[in-house]
């Protein structure tokens, strides 16, 4: 992902230069605060520049007037000789920067997501009507408009890129591979996914349940006999399927053991192995269970679970009825999902922002997210599952059911340490140090907070 050059730049450069207008003008010196005039006019200038040229409508303007509002403010109280409250607006533009930093070539800053849209409202409401009462109360222009910045909270922007990051982290640990931002920048929400065939509902899951090892043998030794033994086969001419019955693989190590590998029915029941101090299942086929032996001996197995691909209707039933979600096919239908409507063209069901097209061919340009999966990755895809399963696409949903309300609660809870300096303008003092304290409270409780567990909508 190709980024401009001046963003990463000004982003370090603008961080040294906030921390060190807190340190030095703010802490040691208590005076020439008209100083951060300087220091961050030509970030804020660049910041608004760069939102004005991204040109996404309401987000863009929102963004910019969110900006623009405390720049001008400090700016005309510089001018005006009062004290300017740069500790707080002065780091407004550095968690702008560090979203233009997060920026692709296919896709805008993260904080221009509609998720942001009913924040702005809730905040300039508050941002404007409490210095209003200030100014009622006092009748003084510059105390209402130092208030209107103390409690200016930059959390608004730095939590939305805060969770943003771990949306990505989260969905990478998916192995879900993100080639954009239109998902989390159009709402973070799912409301139809819709699969260009019945091809995606028809695979089947693998997933590695447990490892089950004899007495006498750790699962560290047991990991490392099967990894041995997995090398001799990858180098082997044999092309044997472990996974069926009838299939296994042996070879005599360095040190003179012989290891084999195969099903743990196979093992038992036809070869004859021994199983001393291994705890065995009731039924040797309930599950796939892939057995390593040494010499005659069990010494583990593998558990194996096999979700048959009719299980992924139940997965469908619980997307619709607990997250309201709906599902719909192009083309031709499956009898094993009578249930999912289907549509003879993708054109027919009107696709729009809130559906997930799972397809292998992905488009180039569309207006909903589309979602490639296969072995190679198309770069047209908004997102690329390297495990294609329904599952990972249901844990997908839950992870998105849970941004919006970790981002309100975020924000609330962030903006918190401003109450401070609101408290403090009723007996109509202003101190620098402490909306200072405030900022860096803030930070920490975004930290904190964005990265707290949440239960889903």
């Amino acid at each position: 992902m190709k980024k401009p050059a001046l963003d990463p730049i000004l982003l370090i450069l603008g961080a040294i230069a906030y921390f060190g207008y807190l340190v030095t003008v703010v802490f040691v010196m208590k005076s020439r605060y008209e100083f951060g005039i300087y220091l961050f006019t030509p970030l804020f200038l660049y910041t608004l520049f760069r939102t004005l040229n991204a040109r996404i409508k309401r987000a863009s303007l929102l963004l910019s007037l969110y900006l623009a509002l405390p720049f001008f403010t400090s700016v005309w109280l510089t001018l005006s000789g009062a004290a300017p409250v740069w500790e707080v607006t002065g780091v407004l533009p550095i968690a702008v920067l560090f979203s233009f930093s997060l920026k692709s070539e296919k896709s805008s800053s993260p904080l221009f997501t509609s998720l942001l849209t009913p924040l702005y409202g809730v905040f300039f409401a508050l941002a404007l009507f409490l210095p209003l009462v200030n100014f009622i109360s006092n009748r003084d222009i510059v105390k209402a408009l130092q208030l209107m910045l103390a409690i200016y909270s930059p959390a608004l922007v730095l939590t939305a890129v805060v969770v943003f990051l771990r949306f990505v982290i989260e969905t990478a640990s998916l192995n879900i591979v993100l080639n954009n931002f239109r998902l989390f920048i159009h709402g973070a929400k799912i409301e139809r996914i819709i699969f260009d065939s019945a091809d995606f509902l028809s695979l089947a899951q693998v997933n590695l349940s447990g490892i089950i090892t004899a007495e006498g043998v750790s699962r560290d030794l047991f990991l490392k006999k099967v990894n041995l033994l997995n090398k001799e086969f990858a180098a082997a001419d044999e092309n044997n399927d472990l996974m069926k019955r009838d299939a296994k693989f042996s070879r005599k190590m360095a040190d003179g053991t012989e290891l084999t590998i195969g099903t743990l029915y196979l093992l038992i029941k036809k070869e004859k192995y021994r199983t001393d101090g291994l705890a065995l299942p009731p039924d040797l086929t309930a599950k796939s269970y892939v057995a390593m032996a040494e010499n005659d001996r069990i010494i583990g197995y593998y558990v194996i679970d096999r979700f048959d691909k009719t299980a992924n209707q139940t997965m469908l039933d619980l997307l619709r009825d607990k997250y309201g979600v709906t599902a719909a096919i192009v083309g031709s239908g499956s009898a094993n999902f009578p249930a999912v409507p289907v549509a003879g063209t993708l054109a027919e069901l009107s696709p729009r922002h809130g559906d997930l097209f799972i397809t292998q061919a992905p488009p180039a340009d569309c207006p909903y997210i589309s979602v490639g999966w296969g072995a190679s990755k198309d770069e047209n895809a908004d997102i690329h599952l390297t495990e294609p399963y329904l599952i990972n696409i249901m844990k997908l949903v839950i992870i998105l059911s849970t941004i919006r309300p970790r981002l309100y609660r975020s924000v609330a809870v962030a903006s918190a340490p401003f109450i401070l300096p609101l408290f403090l303008s009723i007996f109509k003092l202003q101190v620098p140090q402490l909306n200072a304290v405030a900022v860096l409270l803030m930070m920490l409780l975004t930290m904190t907070q964005a990265f707290r567990s949440v239960k889903p909508e």
